[in-house]
């Protein structure tokens, strides 16, 4: 009678212990299953909203507590996009406002000019309100940066980078080009033309007469492949201190103060690059110069 009952006990704590865990398996898993879905969808809202994706949005399901902290996040990226948008139109506002002015006060300038005013005066308005047009027409280019989603599709950069290079090339003596047949990254040929114009307009502004060398190619690192493209001249370059500042909006160098210039054009360039998942870097050569490398995701 002891064995029977002992025997009888042992399979009924091993049937209670298999019931137990099957409970556990068809109940407990799914429902924590159910309360962690939402937290892992509110982090993957959370990074892709940290890389710039104003679109992104978490998933208002889960427990009571859960849907309140993704309405809450919700709330919080409607804020943050509605505060960009006012941000670029009254910059676009302002830019446009300013405009007509300036346009109205070159035409004012030159009729001073025609009735016989002093040449050199006149020169230094005109010259002034040329500056200003520039900083306007830099503001406008600015203030549309993530104003429409951009789609990046599989460009063929070396062809970009060549036909740019030919437009540039009775600016710069010695010019050197070194770019393959192919090259097909993600990107849009509007942000490669001014991401390109604006570097070598840099060139030929701050190292006039110096070898400026382009070049492209393709390079990996633990993010994945990208395509390269480097405008390196060997002008007098930056103060080290200068470097990292470089791409901040209105910056000039120490030693480029009196060049003609906004400060918004890498500026600009790093925001476009943005749209489309690029990247730029600034470095300051040991033998002298800048190098400025843009940085785009490779096509598959």
């Amino acid at each position: 009678m002891h064995e029977d009952l002992s025997r009888g006990m042992t399979w009924l704590a091993v049937l209670g212990l298999v019931t137990l865990l099957l409970t556990s398996y068809g109940v407990v898993i799914p429902f924590v299953g159910w309360v962690l879905r939402p937290v892992r969808r509110l982090d993957e809202a959370a990074v892709r909203l940290s890389d710039g994706d104003l679109t992104s949005r978490a998933t208002e399901d889960g427990p009571p507590e859960l849907r309140h902290l993704a309405r809450s996040f919700n709330v919080m990226v409607d804020s943050v996009e509605a505060s960009q948008r006012q941000q670029r139109e009254l910059v676009a506002d302002a830019a446009h406002q300013l405009g007509n002015p300036l346009t109205a006060l070159r035409l004012r300038a030159e009729g001073l000019a025609e009735e016989g005013a002093e040449p050199g005066s006149v020169g230094l308005v005109l010259e002034e309100a040329d500056r200003l047009s520039a900083t306007v027409e830099s503001l406008l280019h600015l203030s549309q940066v993530g104003a429409v989603p951009v789609t990046p599709a599989p460009l063929d950069v070396a062809q970009v980078v060549r036909g740019r290079c030919e437009m540039w090339a009775p600016v710069f003596d010695p010019f050197d080009v070194d770019v393959p047949a192919q090259a097909l990254a993600l990107a849009t040929p509007e942000v490669l033309d001014v991401a390109l114009d604006a570097l070598l307009d840099n060139a030929a502004k701050f190292a006039p007469g110096s070898l400026v060398r382009v070049a492209v190619d393709e390079v990996s690192d633990p993010e994945g492949r990208w395509v390269r493209v480097s405008v390196r001249d060997h002008g007098a370059g930056l103060h080290p201190e200068d470097v990292p500042k470089v791409g901040a909006r209105f910056f000039r160098g120490r030693t480029h103060q009196n060049v003609a210039g906004t400060g918004l054009g890498l500026a600009i360039v790093q925001a476009r690059l943005a749209d489309v998942g690029g990247r730029m870097h600034v470095t300051a050569p040991e033998s002298g110069g800048l190098s400025v490398v843009l940085l785009l995701r490779a096509a598959p």
